[in-house]
């Protein structure tokens, strides 16, 4: 049985003869899960200040240093160690933002970025984003892309949709959702109204429809454009990004027309005028005296 690729740098046979994918390909040979699991190891018991051989590493694992080489690999890919040539291996700033994270947005954004930077993931995030993720369609990537044989191809592609599963970032129909925010918009409107158990009667469910034609039509119209996204077929997401670490979604289906656009722009005017009208109103308000 010939010896499994270190870090699963595929041999120069595994690659296609064209230029561009001439050279040799890395992707991440473990998963972010298990490979966060192993630096916390070394985080703990070795610190993060210094540099640490991979002889260290590997005795406080347990394991032979020759037995690691396809952790350190992968840790380097995901951003949590940095290797200094003729000294050793640190764990990163951006490993303490996965492992100590200050809340779920940052740890969410710190899956993303750590996904996002080996080169062969950072194109799946492009081509997928908001489109069901098929084990056969980024294995086939691999293949096309890189030239890998079938072998190393269903693994790699099996260990990026394993990363995306782990930090969930498919939704229910499997699409790939990393650009959304962490806490869907409408979920707040969907908390306002509890869910009723299985056994409720048809009364408490006539019940719930009709405290949630109360809620206020805007309140109505956000929850609608949440489930449009989750559920519905032939829509589009864009996530608009605005000043802090506020987002809005722009939800529109497939056929949308250049008149639907003209649409949108007057709906956009308007709301920067109810802003402005805003902001004038509370400016004649009285100041109250010091």
């Amino acid at each position: 049985m010939s010896e499994e690729k270190t870090a699963s740098e595929t041999s120069q046979e595994d690659l296609a003869v064209s230029k561009e994918t001439r050279r040799r390909a890395v992707y991440p040979a473990k998963d972010l899960k298990s490979m966060i699991e192993f630096v916390a190891k070394i985080y703990n018991q070795l610190g993060h200040t210094a540099h640490i051989s991979n002889v260290a590493i590997a005795t406080l694992h347990g394991l032979s240093p020759e037995s690691i080489k396809q952790h350190l690999s992968s840790g380097q890919l995901y951003k949590l160690l940095e290797l200094k040539h003729g000294t050793g291996y640190k764990v990163t700033d951006h490993f303490q933002k996965l492992y100590l994270p200050r809340d779920e947005n940052e740890k969410r954004l710190s899956v993303i970025e750590s996904l996002k930077n080996p080169d062969m993931y950072r194109q799946l995030f492009k081509d997928y984003e908001y489109h069901v993720v098929p084990p056969d369609g980024v294995k086939n990537h691999f293949i096309r892309s890189f030239g890998f044989k079938e072998e190393a191809a269903v693994k790699a592609a099996q260990i990026f949709v394993d990363n995306l599963k782990d930090f969930g970032l498919l939704d229910q129909r499997g699409v790939l959702t990393s650009g959304l925010p962490a806490k869907p918009i409408g979920a707040t409107v969907q908390d306002a109204v509890p869910v009723p158990d299985s056994d409720t009667n048809d009364s408490n469910r006539n019940g719930q429809e009709n405290n949630e034609s109360q809620l206020p039509a805007r309140q109505r119209f956000d929850k609608l454009i949440f489930q449009s996204e989750i559920d519905a077929a032939g829509k589009k997401t864009i996530p608009i990004h605005l000043i802090g670490d506020k987002q809005a979604m722009f939800v529109y289906p497939d056929d949308i027309t250049e008149d639907d656009i003209e649409l949108v722009k007057h709906q956009v005017e308007g709301i920067l005028l109810r802003i402005r009208l805003e902001a004038k109103k509370r400016d004649q308000l009285p100041k109250e005296s010091t």
